[in-house]
C-alpha cells in the first residue's frame, strides 16, 4: 500500500518519502520513527496498569521493552507509512505539506 500510494503522489506531482529520502533527507523518516515509538509507549503506558489488551501470540514474545514485544515496535510505524501518503494522495489542493 505505501509504494501504491507513494506512486500515486509521485503521478500528481506530490512530494514523497521515496524522492526525500533519494534526496538524502532523513528527517521525515526519523520523525516517523520517533513519533511511532513515543505513541507506542503512550498508549501502552495507559493500558499496563489495566491490561485492556495483551500482546499474546506474537514472534519473539520474550522480548520486549515497557512489557510491549520488540516485534510491536517494528511493525507500528507501518501505520504512518500508509497514511501519510494516503492523506497526501487525497489532498488534491495539495495544501497539507505532510512532509
Amino acid at each position: 500500500m505505501f509504494f501504491l500510494f507513494e506512486f500515486l503522489c509521485y503521478k500528481q506531482k506530490k512530494e514523497t518519502l521515496t524522492r526525500d529520502i533519494i534526496r538524502h533527507n532523513f528527517i521525515p523518516l526519523i520523525a516517523i520513527i520517533l513519533s511511532s515509538l513515543s505513541v507506542i509507549i503512550l498508549i501502552e503506558w495507559f493500558n499496563t496498569p489495566f491490561q485492556v489488551w495483551v500482546f499474546d501470540n506474537w514472534g519473539n514474545n520474550q522480548f520486549n521493552f515497557l512489557s510491549i514485544p520488540i516485534v510491536a515496535y517494528l511493525i507500528w510505524p507501518i501505520q504512518y507509512l500508509v497514511l501519510l501518503p494516503l492523506i497526501r494522495f487525497l489532498d488534491n489542493s495539495n495544501r497539507e505539506n505532510i512532509w
